[in-house]
């Protein structure tokens, strides 16, 4: 694995949730590929225009972070898994908590998409 992908990934991911704590919904269209989806155990599969959709209203991130980066670099694809704190409400309700994370993300005309996250609560640590 390549520091470089690692550096860039990684950035690209904090300039997503950036994103979402801004809702800065120009910055999300571009980070997201069009077969985007997120895979929950809390809330399900979420296709991308609901993802956005959420991400505009519904879904409010304060704060975040990410912990414990790994990046595997396959060339045009890359995959991350993390530790992914935040501090934040879906609906009302406050999923403020550590969560692993998984997200495939492919190079696009130069350029990082995001094409899939699947999360997974870390039991009993709270953001």
């Amino acid at each position: 694995m390549s520091d470089g992908v690692r550096d860039e990934i990684l950035s690209q991911a904090n300039a997503w949730m950036d994103a979402v704590r801004r809702r800065d919904m120009q910055a999300l269209e571009r980070v997201l590929g069009d077969e985007y989806v997120l895979i929950s155990g809390r809330i399900g599969r979420m296709e991308r225009a609901a993802w956005l959709a959420n991400a505009g209203g519904s879904y409010v991130v304060h704060e975040f972070s990410y912990d414990d980066v790994r990046v595997l670099d396959y060339g045009h694809v890359a995959i991350m898994d993390a530790h992914y704190t935040q501090r934040a409400t879906f609906d009302g309700r406050d999923m403020s908590l550590t969560y692993f994370i998984t997200d495939t993300w492919v190079k696009r005309d130069g350029g990082w998409q995001v094409v899939l996250r699947h999360t997974s609560p870390v039991e009993g640590v709270v953001g």
